[in-house]
């Protein structure tokens, strides 16, 4: 599971769905949630989850995409299967990790020090208290 701990900045409430905007290290990353607690108000400190499956890997020019958070990243490790790979990722927010299967890393000819952008879409994104 990716984590990385930031400060929620904004709250848009609207027909029952939550924007939420967190910074995370100078980094505005985005959220949608239909529930959210008391526990959490501007200027809490929260994590933010996601799941390694979620995360697209993104290599060359940068195209205009939906997905609300676009990481710059360097590769710095990769785990090669025959069904999936898994890619080692440094960003401005931290470590992450994305999964994916074998025959994108094939397609994608990634090497260990490239640039590529990691994309997670504002719903693959949970919220979390930052003392949890």
């Amino acid at each position: 599971m990716n984590s990385f701990r930031g400060t929620l900045r904004k709250i848009v409430h609207h027909e029952g769905i939550n924007w939420i905007t967190v910074e995370v290290l100078g980094i505005k990353l985005r959220l949608v949630t239909l529930r959210i607690g008391d526990a959490f108000a501007p200027d809490s400190e929260v994590a933010l989850l996601f799941k390694e499956t979620e995360v697209i890997v993104q290599r060359g020019s940068a195209a205009q995409t939906s997905a609300d958070n676009e990481l710059p990243c360097i590769v710095h490790g990769i785990r090669q299967g025959s069904v999936l790979s898994e890619i080692a990722l440094t960003s401005s927010c931290g470590p992450l990790t994305a999964m994916i299967s074998s025959d994108s890393f094939n397609r994608l000819h990634l090497t260990v020090g490239e640039p590529v952008v990691a994309l997670v879409t504002a719903f693959d994104i949970s919220l979390a208290r930052g003392d949890e």
